[in-house]
């Protein structure tokens, strides 16, 4: 396993308090003053909400620019951060005024739209911060698995007490 644990606890529901961070609207900064959490606050690995021209806000997330493609990094801008987009493979080099946290923007996000396309990359977003999650969860509470540890299956698919 991830954890290096035998066996790992998978949760079902968690719930997340998210500390907002301060957007940075200065676009003349250097990326080394945009914030010592990362730039502008955020870090690489973060799950944000991005805006760019004639785009609705989407989903995405921040990657270190030494994992940008050979394309991205012709493509860089000065003071921008790299954003991988879900659903269509896009990406883009933002400026934190154009991030906001997805935990803090899903609810305002999911209102843009109501096709059945976007519902899904947002879904598709929320679902990666769940797995990443849980992956977190089960390496810090890890469970010996027992007859108890989980329900049973109930499900012709699967052994009976299992």
């Amino acid at each position: 396993m991830f954890c290096g644990q035998e066996e790992c606890w998978r949760t079902k529901i968690v719930s997340v308090d998210v500390q907002i961070a301060d957007i940075s609207e200065n676009k003349d900064v250097e990326m080394e003053d945009l914030g010592g959490e990362g730039c502008g606050g955020f870090s690489i690995g973060d799950f944000v909400s991005g805006k760019v021209k004639s785009h609705p806000w989407w989903p995405g997330r921040i990657y270190d620019p030494s994992d940008a493609s050979n394309l991205a990094l012709k493509l860089r801008q000065k003071n921008r951060i790299l954003v991988a987009y879900f659903g269509d493979g896009t990406f883009a080099w933002c400026h934190p005024s154009q991030l906001k946290p997805f935990e803090e923007n899903i609810e305002d996000m999911v209102k843009q739209s109501a096709s059945r396309a976007f519902i899904n990359v947002v879904q598709e977003a929320v679902n990666e911060v769940g797995s990443l999650l849980e992956l977190k969860m089960s390496c810090l509470f890890p469970v010996k698995k027992t007859e108890f540890s989980w329900p049973l299956a109930g499900n012709s698919g699967v052994k009976e007490r299992i």
